[in-house]
């Protein structure tokens, strides 16, 4: 496994960017000279973005992200340590499956593992529920288990096959949110 990725320390975090923790949002401080290579960069940095939105720019995966000395860096994980203090050794989940959400209440860190027993309805899936699909003329439900495909049964309904489905998340224990059409 891949070392994590370190941040800078919680201490230049708070010197650089405010963090709301309610609402998940960052705004740039302004910067200390101590923190800038020339009088220039500390002047003409103070002036355009001081103030201003961080940790905004929407990537193609769906998070938000700035960069930090020369660095790309998830709002996600900026907001974990400026709020708990360390970086996260395991992935961070938005627990409500918005990536842009970056309200401490929203994160939680979790193994993949874990993660993967959260994740937000599919856009290939065409039934509308997941682990469920037609498979020769029946409701068939099934579900993965830490990579294992697990058939759960061919049903006469939608209805059926969907309560077998998410019986098994519960005896799985897969967050409330598994499966939710969410953005």
């Amino acid at each position: 496994m891949a070392k994590p990725k370190q941040h800078p320390s919680q201490d230049v975090l708070m010197k650089l960017l405010s963090y709301d923790p309610d609402t998940g949002l960052f705004v740039w401080k302004t910067r200390p000279r101590e923190l800038c290579p020339s009088d220039r960069s500390w002047n003409t940095f103070n002036s355009k973005s001081a103030g201003k939105k961080a940790f905004a720019t929407k990537c193609v995966n769906g998070y938000l992200a700035g960069r930090l000395f020369g660095k790309d860096y998830y709002a996600h994980r900026i907001a974990w340590k400026i709020h708990y203090g360390c970086d996260p050794v395991n992935q961070i989940d938005h627990i409500n499956g918005n990536r842009t959400d970056n309200r401490i209440k929203n994160l939680r860190e979790v193994t993949h593992r874990e993660n993967s027993l959260n994740q937000k309805h599919r856009s290939t899936n065409t039934s509308g529920h997941m682990g469920v699909d037609i498979d020769r003329g029946k409701w068939r439900a099934h579900i993965t288990i830490h990579g294992k495909f697990k058939h759960i049964g061919y049903f006469d309904t939608m209805v059926e096959a969907i309560a077998a489905r998410k019986a098994a998340e519960e005896e799985y224990g897969f967050h409330k949110h598994h499966g939710g059409h969410r953005s």
